[in-house]
């Protein structure tokens, strides 16, 4: 009799002895938090596209190194953006304006080779290995260099 009284009991917890029922217990595998992983594996170029492994992590267009910042994550410390050291030697002679960023919200940085190397400090990730980054601080935005919209100086003349 024992017996039967585990096997009533494994079968109300679902352990699968046969009844098809899932065990309340066992997380379904659709309900875990997928860790979302950062581009790993050696840095490389196709065209003006850059790759890390299999993911294309920037480009290169018009004299600039490009990227876009998909989410507030990708950010070091989250105010700061940081670069493979490996990923800047191939761009550099490349992109000789320097560096274009798109933050999530749209909002472009740029900064020039001068002012990262001046400014640019070093960090090693324990996974991604060796980085360059730079403070948000250091970044301009290109639109705050000129002005919106000039008005034309002989209307106001005519006022």
């Amino acid at each position: 009799m024992p017996r039967d009284k585990e096997k009533a009991a494994a079968l109300a917890r679902g352990s699968g002895d046969g009844d098809g029922r899932a065990s309340p217990r066992r997380g379904d595998s659709s309900t875990k938090r997928q860790r979302r992983q950062g581009a790993r594996g050696k840095c490389w170029q196709r065209g003006g596209l850059l790759f890390i492994g299999k993911r294309r992590v920037a480009s290169l267009d018009g004299g600039w190194l490009h990227r876009t910042i998909g989410h507030a994550g990708e950010l070091l410390h989250r105010d700061a953006i940081a670069f493979r050291v490996e990923l800047l030697q191939i761009a550099r002679p490349q992109a000789p304006k320097g560096i274009q960023v798109r933050l999530p919200d749209g909002t472009i940085l740029v900064s020039n080779w001068a002012r990262w190397q001046a400014l640019a400090w070093p960090y090693k990730d324990p996974i991604y290995g060796r980085q360059e980054a730079l403070s948000l601080d250091h970044w301009y935005r290109p639109e705050a260099a000129m002005p919106a919209k000039q008005e034309p100086l002989w209307e106001a003349a005519n006022v």
